[in-house]
């Protein structure tokens, strides 16, 4: 009895190193994920010398290519195509698509135009979107400081139609097309790898004509020397890798803890804005963000709340 009894507490004990083993591996994957995107302003100015359409279909071009390597690799890539055979699968991966190429081209256009900043703004409007596109779609009901949360970031929307006369249409686009794409992503049980390849195989043949046609009309951006030829192959690689790792880590995080991460990106992008290219922030700016990052500070407090009380809840039956 008593080495049973052993034996069962050794195996607990190795289900809970590993467990922790592989929270820390998904947190460790998430911050690396959050770091990049929050750093990719940079990269894109890099690529400046190139219009923004020619940088999306590169980017578009390369993570294609790199996507396909690691489904040869795999030997699933009949598999994989084998997917879009269900009509729902293939218009949701179609609509994804369009609304990733949508978010790409936007925020690149948005960097090299020198609106950082109001990306950062769509990035952390995105929680906040994606709450009401729970409202809409599925039928949530959340509780009266979510619903406060959500009225607080609005308002801080509302300060800048207010003092700028406009609406941030780059912060709203963004945060609104990355929250459609993250919610038909759920409805389809596509791992990661195999639902960015074909996502990004919808629109290789449009993005290969497209290269084409540069090509024909005089570009010589991916020869002129070696090191801008690297500097525009990686983008797939920039492009892939931190949504394979944030995909590696949400199977393994929390959502409150992944919530909790994914400030780092629009906060890193804010500084980069405002410090390194020299993006004004202004009081209209500062009295916008206020707004919403006490919504966000309300809506996460009340997320780590219902999350325990579910928790506690799980545990006691």
């Amino acid at each position: 009895m008593k080495s049973d009894a052993a034996a069962r507490q050794n195996e607990t004990l190795v289900e809970d190193r590993n467990s922790t083993r592989s929270r820390m591996l998904g947190l460790w994957s998430a911050l690396v994920a959050f770091n990049i995107w929050g750093v990719l302003p940079i990269y894109w100015k890099l690529l400046s010398f190139i219009s923004p359409q020619l940088i999306l279909l590169y980017r578009i071009f390369w993570s294609y290519v790199f996507l396909l390597a690691i489904v040869l690799k795999s030997g699933k890539l009949r598999q994989t195509f084998a997917l879009l055979k269900h009509r729902r699968t293939a218009i949701t991966v179609t609509v994804c698509s369009i609304l990733l190429t949508g978010n790409w081209f936007i925020f690149i256009w948005a960097v090299n135009s020198g609106h950082i900043v109001e990306t950062s703004l769509g990035y952390f409007l995105n929680p906040l979107i994606n709450m009401i596109l729970g409202v809409i779609f599925f039928r949530e009901r959340p509780d009266p400081l979510q619903w406060l949360a959500i009225l607080i970031a609005f308002s801080g929307v509302a300060v800048q139609v207010w003092i700028f006369g406009r609406l941030p249409w780059i912060a709203l686009s963004l945060g609104t097309s990355f929250a459609l794409y993250g919610m038909l992503r759920k409805t389809e049980t596509i791992d990661s790898v195999p639902g960015l390849f074909l996502e990004t195989s919808v629109m290789f043949p449009l993005v290969t004509a497209g290269l084409i046609w540069f090509w024909i009309n005089g570009d010589t951006s991916l020869i002129t020397s070696v090191p801008q030829t690297l500097l525009i192959m990686c983008a797939g690689i920039f492009t892939s890798i931190p949504l394979l790792l944030f995909a590696y880590s949400a199977q393994r995080l929390s959502l409150t803890t992944l919530g909790l991460t994914q400030y780092i990106s629009p906060s890193i992008s804010l500084l980069i804005g405002v410090f390194i290219y020299g993006e004004p922030l202004t009081s209209g700016h500062l009295i916008s963000f206020m707004l919403i990052w006490i919504a966000l500070a309300i809506y996460t407090f009340e997320s780590i709340r219902l999350y325990r009380k579910a928790t506690n809840l799980n545990w006691r039956e």
